[in-house]
């Protein structure tokens, strides 16, 4: 005997197939670090970091970097690919505020939003919460003050000719 399947049993089993995708992203993740370069005026780390966020953050055609040169402060917001699977890509959106004073930088990083897409859906599914994908997040956010940190002290290191 076959029994007929009801519209309840779809909406039961796309309630059981979320719940085990995640949960809801929530509140921002934030996390504030001070670096250290030896001998750089503030002016120096500031325009050094405007111009390597405007060459390195970039949401298609936006412009997603704002400076504030009198507080010596530059905010850069970004969406990245984290990585993919087999007919899923996984993508993180964050912020970074890097505040220069003389020989050091505040890096405040928050991210703000997690999303996934099938290879087949031009829709992302934002506000996807998952301990592999915010570790991922955590790990590909830090990456990325690594590189300006290396560009910063480059900065620092070079003789003025």
């Amino acid at each position: 005997m076959i029994k007929k399947i009801t519209p309840a049993f779809f909406i039961w089993i796309s309630c059981l197939l979320t719940a085990c995708a995640g949960q809801p992203f929530g509140e921002p993740i934030s996390n504030t670090e001070i670096f250290k370069i030896p001998d750089t005026p503030k002016e120096t780390l500031f325009q050094t970091t405007e111009l390597w966020m405007k060459e390195n953050f970039k949401i298609g055609s936006s412009e997603v970097v704002t400076a504030e040169p009198n507080k010596a402060r530059v905010i850069g917001r970004n969406k990245s690919l984290l990585h993919r699977e087999p007919g899923i890509v996984y993508y993180v959106w964050y912020t970074l505020k890097v505040e220069a004073k003389d020989s050091k930088v505040r890096v405040t990083s928050t991210i703000t939003d997690t999303a996934f897409a099938t290879t087949n859906d031009t829709n992302s599914h934002h506000s996807y919460m998952d301990s592999k994908i915010i570790t991922n997040a955590n790990i590909h956010v830090q990456k990325t003050i690594n590189r300006l940190i290396q560009e910063l002290k480059a900065t620092s290191n070079q003789d003025d000719w």
